[in-house]
């Protein structure tokens, strides 16, 4: 499987954003689905209803 990471928006991946991102784990998990770490699809479905 080939990773495809899109390096345009490099500013959410500087140590400060990620560690203001993952600060709780709601704001974690919509943070990697913004950036396009995590697509809906791997969620649980109840957890998908974000």
């Amino acid at each position: 499987m080939a990773l495809n990471y899109n390096l345009q928006q490099l500013r959410h991946f500087d140590f400060s954003a990620v560690m203001e991102a993952t600060t709780d784990e709601s704001k974690a998990v919509a943070w990697a689905m913004e950036v396009g770490l995590l697509e809906r699809s791997m969620l649980c479905p109840q957890c998908a209803q974000f």
